[in-house]
């Protein structure tokens, strides 16, 4: 058998290549961006981002390159392989080459490889994931944001409670022991009252610009 090694790339082959990932990771960041104009024909606006962002842009890139690669080698040398992908924030990933495969439309008819099938896949990620417990119809879809009782009478939460209620249902025997906030520093040193009250207000500065940067990595 020939090594992967045996010769390099041609120019038509690195085309396809970059072509496949390129459009492997513009489906899978509409899948955690997008709630409609799924293939931006006209500028972009609020209303087409979704309220609720699902999947994490971070892990894509890397999993939509080490799919073409390994497909590429898989059908080149016929591999017994497969390519194993986690549960968690990679999901855009695996339902991207899924789509563009076309696996997903045999499972899912009605996600068609047009258009009007992106759109529903794009759609699709959250009305999937909440299933017969969605109640709200194209109301979940209009770009507002539910929360609360309001969230749960339309399926989008299972219940409400607080930390401490959600622990005591899951663990009845457990003893719960409550944590104070950590004080800042210049408190636990044991400087006046003035100056921890400066020290909070630069503390509230600071977590106010992480916060800023945060929903700055999501472009908004």
């Amino acid at each position: 058998m020939d090594t992967i090694g045996a010769r390099p790339l041609s120019a038509e082959e690195l085309r396809l290549l970059d072509a496949y990932w390129r459009a492997a990771n513009y489906v899978s960041v509409g899948q955690i961006y997008l709630l409609d104009n799924p293939l931006l024909r006209e500028p972009l606006v609020p209303e087409h981002v979704k309220p609720r962002l699902l999947g994490h842009w971070g892990t894509t890139p890397g999993l939509n390159f080490v799919y073409a690669h390994m497909n590429r080698a898989i059908r080149n040398w016929d591999l017994d392989t497969i390519y194993v992908i986690g549960p968690g924030h990679g999901g855009p990933a695996a339902v991207a080459n899924a789509y563009l495969e076309g696996t997903y439309t045999e499972v899912y008819p009605d996600i068609t490889k047009d258009e009007a099938g992106l759109h529903e896949l794009f759609r699709h990620w959250v009305a999937d994931r909440r299933g017969d417990r969605l109640k709200g119809g194209d109301e979940l879809f209009t770009g507002e944001v539910w929360t609360g009782v309001r969230a749960q009478e339309m399926g989008l939460v299972d219940g409400l409670g607080t930390p401490r209620s959600v622990l005591t249902e899951r663990f009845p025997d457990a003893d719960l022991v409550p944590v104070e906030a950590r004080k800042p520093l210049l408190a636990r040193l044991g400087i006046g009252a003035p100056a921890a009250a400066s020290a909070d207000l630069v503390l509230g500065m600071v977590q106010a610009a992480d916060i800023r940067a945060t929903w700055a990595r999501y472009g908004l």
